[in-house]
């Protein structure tokens, strides 16, 4: 039933999550999110929550992105102590450097 020549996939295995994969996933899960918070106003507001949502979650995908891109330039270089590495917690949502899920 099964082939010698089939590959065998371990399970977990760890997949990258980039940055561009990021602002997709929050933009489509804010856009829903504000579209049922604009039907629970009015049933009028879906189409302004829904993009007032996506706006938000691309936003806040901008943020942490710019926090990997900055773990990413200080991985290449061989440094991880660099002050630009540890943003202020303000800048982000404090996940910097875990875009790798396990």
């Amino acid at each position: 039933t099964t082939s010698k020549n089939a590959k065998t996939v371990a399970f977990p295995q760890q997949s990258l999550v980039t940055p561009r994969h990021l602002k997709i996933g929050c933009s489509f899960v804010s856009g829903v999110m504000g579209c049922v918070l604009g039907c629970v106003v009015s049933i009028n507001l879906w189409l302004l929550g829904s993009l007032m949502g996506g706006l938000y979650g691309y936003q806040v995908a901008l943020a942490d992105s710019a926090d990997y891109v900055l773990i990413a330039t200080a991985a290449t270089a061989g440094s991880t102590t660099s002050s630009a590495v540890a943003p202020a917690p303000a800048q982000g949502n404090g996940n910097v450097g875990k875009s790798v899920i396990s």
